[in-house]
């Protein structure tokens, strides 16, 4: 990951999550896991997936971008190691 995203990333205004089964990076700079999403009110998780109550911005770390999620997506559990 560059250092131009890191920066990006710890800058943001925005409550970010990741949908991963984990990610050194994301703990690093405080990117919350997607499955965190409905305890901050940001959705509710139905039979494995997310439906968004407002919308959420999703990091993705190989492509290096923020994308904004508005309909439901499927949760990548969390590896516990």
């Amino acid at each position: 990951m560059t250092e131009e995203f890191k920066e990006i990333l710890s800058n943001s205004e925005l409550e970010l999550f990741y949908n991963s089964n984990g990610n050194e990076n994301a703990y690093k700079l405080f990117v919350r896991h997607i499955s965190y999403a409905p305890s901050l009110g940001y959705g509710k998780i139905i039979r494995g997936s997310l439906t968004p109550l407002k919308p959420i911005f999703i990091v993705n770390f190989e492509l290096e971008c923020i994308e904004k999620v508005e309909d439901s997506l499927k949760i990548i559990n969390l590896l516990y190691l």
